[in-house]
């Protein structure tokens, strides 16, 4: 016992800094401060909840985006969020400030959960417990029909016929309690695997993040910078013709998503293009004409030559290779979509319903507008027609001065159908060297007002001296006819009423030739 106390007594001295009492005392000290500081190591390293750090501003391209950190001069340090390759990482300082050293290393982020999916952790560890509760209760309702098994009655005692009956009830009041208590489980495993495949989708495949540790000198800061993969925008717009007043309103607004496992806030810059990450100067080489070689038996294969493929608020920025939209919001971290509202101009446009029977019978409307005050960059639309959808088109980048056609939607309540003549009594529309075709459209104004119509159709156009085409008949005259054979008709109908153009051409050709009538491309 009193060796006991002892050892005790001279283990709480080494614990209390007291002085040591021979040479072995003091190694054993020194070993444990050594193990304690290696556990003290090893924690800090593999943290259980890492502090993942929230970038002070974003630049977010098409196809990737780039997150920028302040840290004050000194010693300081960061984790960077997953999705963040270490290489792509730099460290920009304030004028008069100057970086002593930087530390870049992985680090395992535990059991780190993204705010925006902390409500969605918690409704997933609920259901999980609710699983496991049914299946608590559906094992011990079990036991209870095991026990009820094994109870011996003598068939010669009265108890038979007064506790059978009593036994049978139970049974079924525990096998109804059974099966419905499946029936819950089950409903509850189908909620679970919803909500796990919900966990799947959204939360950062990466565990891992990366720890900046930062030295520098100097009054200021240092901003670092790392580029962030799984992140994009891509414009989209709403285009809204009013046809009495003749205004065309367009809305742009980005949809922008990231899975860094941190939400984007405060000010976002969204580029429409992405820096080169390199740059060369082009230079042409010589062409060169030669005689071809002659043709090879066997089949070669030859190597193609590749292209690089382009790629594709509160302020907006225009330089010479970009164009920047500024615009505060907040983009969540999990993959959920965001948009942000980026420009809005209202136009002065000429509506036009535009008729082309050879590709559909419904017409269409289309908005010609006054030339642009600012560029617009591709993207794909939502059409409205006074406030009714009417399709989605992907509209064209245009330039500042320019004007833009823009094809609203159909309108079915305006028809234009194109049926071919048929020749009347002894007439012949062709021979030997000939033939004749004509066609009647008819044109029908189905909505509640009077609507001018553009009506376009065409003729065939000659490819050869020895080909003639003739018009024999058009009716009314048409507006324009150009030398293509297009042929362009404007007509004002009334409500409800219907007009009938007829048009009849001839061609002619060598009798002992066959011609054929295709489109031109």
């Amino acid at each position: 016992m009193k060796t006991e106390r002892s050892a005790l007594s001279g283990w709480r001295s080494i614990l209390n800094g007291g002085a040591p009492k021979s040479a072995r005392c003091e190694l054993w000290r020194f070993s444990l401060r050594a193990l304690l500081g290696l556990l003290v190591a090893f924690v800090a390293c593999f943290p259980a909840s890492a502090q993942v750090a929230t970038p002070s501003s974003v630049d977010i391209y098409p196809n990737g985006a780039t997150m920028s950190f302040v840290l004050p001069s000194g010693e300081a340090e960061i984790i960077v969020p997953p999705a963040v390759d270490a290489e792509s990482i730099d460290f920009l300082p304030d004028p008069g400030v100057r970086v002593v050293s930087v530390v870049k290393e992985k680090v395992y982020l535990g059991d780190w959960v993204p705010d925006g999916l902390l409500p969605l952790k918690k409704e997933l560890d609920e259901c999980r417990a609710e699983i496991d509760a049914m299946e608590s209760a559906i094992a011990a309702l079990k036991q209870s029909i095991l026990h009820l098994e094994q109870v011996s009655l003598s068939a010669e005692s009265d108890d038979l016929t007064r506790s059978l009956p009593a036994l049978e009830e139970r049974r079924e009041v525990l096998e109804l309690e059974v099966r419905r208590k499946a029936h819950e489980l089950e409903a509850e495993v189908a909620r679970l695997n919803f909500l796990q495949e919900e966990w799947n989708s959204r939360v950062p495949s990466d565990k891992k993040g990366i720890r900046v540790a930062v030295v520098s000198e100097g009054e200021g800061n240092v901003t670092v910078r790392a580029q962030a993969r799984g992140a994009s925008w891509t414009p989209t717009y709403e285009i809204a013709g009013d046809f009495s007043s003749g205004r065309l309103t367009i809305a742009l607004q980005a949809e922008v998503a990231q899975k860094c496992g941190v939400p984007w806030g405060g000010e976002l810059a969204l580029h429409t293009v992405k820096p080169a990450e390199s740059v060369v100067i082009p230079e042409l080489v010589p062409l060169v004409v030669d005689f071809k070689p002659p043709m090879k038996i066997f089949r070669s294969l030859e190597a193609g030559i590749t292209k690089d493929s382009a790629q594709f608020a509160k302020e907006v920025l225009e330089t010479k290779t970009d164009i920047v939209y500024l615009v505060d919001g907040n983009v969540s971290g999990d993959g959920t979509p965001s948009y942000l509202p980026l420009d809005e101009m209202t136009l002065e446009a000429k509506m036009d319903v535009v008729c082309v029977p050879d590709f559909d019978a419904a017409a269409w409307m289309i908005a010609e507008t006054e030339p642009l005050d600012r560029p617009l960059i591709p993207g794909e639309t939502q059409n409205y027609i006074d406030g009714t959808p009417s399709g989605k088109i992907k509209l064209a980048a245009a330039n500042r001065g320019e004007p833009v056609t823009i094809p609203l939607g159909r309108v079915p309540l305006v028809t234009a159908t194109k049926e071919r003549l048929i020749p009347k009594g002894d007439e012949k529309w062709w021979g030997k060297g000939w033939l004749e075709e004509g066609y009647e459209i008819r044109v029908n104004n189905g909505l509640s007002s009077e609507v001018e119509i553009t009506l376009t159709d065409r003729v065939p156009v000659s490819a050869h001296d020895d080909i003639k085409v003739e018009t024999k008949e058009i009716s009314p005259k048409p507006a324009e006819q150009t030398d293509k054979g297009i042929i362009t008709w404007k007509l004002r109908l009334a409500s409800g009423q219907a007009q009938a153009i007829k048009l009849r051409y001839r061609i002619t050709y060598p009798a002992d030739k066959e011609i054929s009538i295709s489109e031109y491309r």
